[in-house]
């Protein structure tokens, strides 16, 4: 199993700088809102959600999670029954429902 960095305080500051503190979310409930899709499978809580509106936005986020070695989970709307959408590895969830 791949090994994962957490997302530390330093992380999600860079986070915001890409995003805005509107562009993101470590409250509880969003955390539990997007730990699972419509499948049977246990949720798993990532530890960030993030709202990027460009794809200059996506790239960004991308490459901080690369270069942190920080997992990268993309949803849409959660609807899947597959299980795909679980954050299986915590780390940052991508919202790309607009």
């Amino acid at each position: 199993m791949t090994k994962f960095s957490p997302v530390t305080s330093d992380i999600l500051q860079q986070l915001e700088e890409i995003v805005g503190s509107k562009g993101l979310s470590t409250l509880s409930q969003d955390l539990e809102k997007y730990s699972k899709d419509e499948s049977l499978e246990p949720p798993h809580a990532p530890e960030v959600i993030v709202h990027p509106k460009t794809t200059s936005e996506i790239s960004a986020i991308m490459k901080l999670a690369s270069t942190y070695n920080i997992s990268v989970t993309p949803q849409g709307s959660r609807t899947g029954l597959s299980g795909g959408a679980h954050p299986i590895y915590g780390g940052i969830v991508l919202s790309l429902n607009s």
